[in-house]
């Protein structure tokens, strides 16, 4: 599945989950919604939201903790593709 992403700034080193390797998530308290962000090679932060509801096109929660989602996450602008498994980002 893929993101439409967008540009931001520092605010996902403090408030996201680390992941790794330039790579963060924040899922909200909601249930259905979550962000991923990656640091791009110039240094700016793209992220995009991902759907968790399981309604039409989203992604599932395998697991909360160690956080695991399926299916893989592909950015569509910079082709940044992976996969969150075991609380880390997981190149594709």
């Amino acid at each position: 599945m893929t993101i439409v992403s967008r540009y931001a700034g520092e605010w996902w080193q403090e408030n996201g989950t680390d992941l790794g390797d330039g790579h963060w998530i924040q899922l909200l308290e909601d249930g259905v919604t979550g962000y991923f962000a990656h640091r791009n090679p110039d240094g700016s932060i793209c992220w995009g939201r991902i759907p968790l509801s399981g309604l039409g096109e989203s992604w599932k929660i395998v697991s909360r903790e160690p956080l695991t989602i399926e299916p893989s996450i592909l950015c569509e602008t910079h082709g940044v593709h992976g996969f969150i498994r075991d609380g880390k980002w997981v190149p594709a």
